[in-house]
């Protein structure tokens, strides 16, 4: 999974900003994530409410993100069950929301590589 520094920065700063609650979205690109979208939702801090059937279509959706308020970047069973529903690539968001507190997994909620692209 490649995305672009400036977008991970942009998700890691929205996740600070909405603590303690969780917040969620779609993540878009071609062969890099460069860009992403919030999913309208309703955030708490134990978890993201969406309705699927409510989001829109975005031909370049990689995936989602979502952030933890806590310091771990695991999947829950219902994250695993929203990867597989949702695009190839997902990134769970940790406090402290940094790079280091960033975990990458695929549609079947195994961990997979993060690779920060600088910009061109």
């Amino acid at each position: 999974m490649k995305i672009k520094q400036r977008t991970l920065t942009d998700i890691l700063k929205v996740a600070e900003a909405f603590y303690p609650s969780e917040i969620g979205g779609l993540l878009l690109g071609d062969e890099v994530i460069d860009n992403y979208v919030l999913i309208p939702g309703r955030y708490t801090p134990r978890s993201v409410s969406v309705k699927l059937n409510q989001l829109p279509i975005y031909v370049k959706k990689k995936g989602t993100f979502h952030s933890h308020p806590s310091s771990n970047a695991s999947p829950s069973r219902a994250d695993e069950a929203f990867f597989s529903k949702m695009g190839r690539y997902h990134l769970i968001l940790a406090k402290p929301y940094n790079k280091e507190s960033v975990k990458a997994y695929n549609n079947r909620g195994e961990e997979t590589k993060l690779e920060i692209v600088n910009e061109e």
